[in-house]
């Protein structure tokens, strides 16, 4: 997952830093520790990882997603300046990205 990011930097210059790579790898961390032994809830938390960075969290889990704790205060600890992603190229392309890795 990560050479992937990493070779997407090219195409998003200035969007796709490396802070950003490493709140999407540390996301996917933590999916795959909190879901240990079940294919079913690591394929659903690793699908819902892009939607949350971008500020949509219908397919989030209260477990782990900030926002449905407290949604008039969240904002993202690891993302630049605690918002949300932007660019609907980008969205495609990570969500092209972690759809790949959630097959494996």
């Amino acid at each position: 997952m990560a050479t992937s990011l990493y070779s997407l930097q090219a195409k998003h210059k200035g969007v796709l830093s490396n802070e950003v790579i490493d709140y999407l790898l540390k996301c996917f961390g933590y999916a795959l520790k909190q879901n240990k032994d079940n294919v079913e809830g690591l394929r659903t938390s690793v699908k819902s990882i892009v939607p949350h960075a971008f500020g949509h969290h219908e397919n989030c889990s209260s477990s782990w997603c900030g926002y449905l704790i407290n949604p008039s205060t969240y904002t993202h600890n690891s993302l630049p300046h605690g918002k949300d992603l932007q660019g609907q190229e980008l969205e495609s392309d990570l969500k092209e990205v972690v759809d790949i890795c959630s097959e494996c």
